[in-house]
């Protein structure tokens, strides 16, 4: 629908008038969702090429409570997540490839620093092996593994091995899964695993720092 929303405009105006919105990567225009922890969330058609930053800050209205950001997960839950140093990463696939995010839907998720990133993954993969249609095993048992392993971790029961096991059987799953679902977690927790390491090993140490994960708790 979004694509076709385009096209009377183009037909119109002209499709240079279009391509001269974007950048040389990306054309065109795009819609964003901005939500999550912002003063103004909201939805809002802006040229590709905006950076982030700008986005949050005059879309959303800034972090909430003058809070600091934590994390971004850019262009929708299969996406991996970004912290502050990238948020004036021009909204472009290209660029936003590079620093582990994606444009994808358009949906920017803002968190800020009462987040638990483990409990997040934990919501993520819940709502992936939820979603799996079951066709094919990767994705039918990958998903269902991953959620169980990041249940151990947000308890507290796991270990270093049982991290690089979810990133093995994630990327296994990039290789083998027959569509995008079953590609998906490998993105964010790659990119939560590597930039949220002390969080992490808190987590593997007993320790939730938000005090957001308890040990009796297995599911959402």
């Amino acid at each position: 629908m979004e694509s076709w929303a385009s096209v009377p405009s183009i037909i119109v105006q002209g499709s240079d008038w279009y391509k001269a919105k974007g950048t040389e990567d990306s054309k065109g225009t795009k819609i964003f969702q901005i939500v999550g922890h912002v003063n103004t969330p909201g939805v809002v058609e802006a040229n590709m090429g905006l950076p982030l930053s700008t986005l949050i800050d005059q879309i959303g209205g800034g972090c909430r409570q003058g809070k600091q950001i934590k994390a971004v997960q850019p262009g929708g839950a299969a996406c991996g997540f970004i912290t502050r140093e990238h948020l004036n990463t021009p909204l472009e696939y290209a660029a936003m490839s590079k620093v582990g995010g994606g444009v994808g839907s358009g949906t920017m998720l803002v968190m800020d620093d009462t987040v638990c990133v483990i409990d997040v993954v934990k919501c993520l993969l819940y709502f992936f092996q939820h979603e799996s249609c079951g066709f094919c095993l990767p994705c039918r048992r990958g998903t269902r593994v991953l959620y169980e392993m990041i249940c151990k971790v947000a308890a507290g029961q796991a270990t270093q091995a049982d991290l690089d096991r979810m990133l093995t059987l994630s990327k296994s799953m990039v290789d083998s899964a027959n569509c995008a679902l079953g590609w998906s977690p490998y993105s964010f927790l790659q990119t939560t695993m590597e930039r949220f390491k002390d969080e992490y090993d808190a987590h593997l140490a007993g320790n939730c720092p938000l005090g957001m994960c308890k040990a009796e708790e297995h599911s959402h």
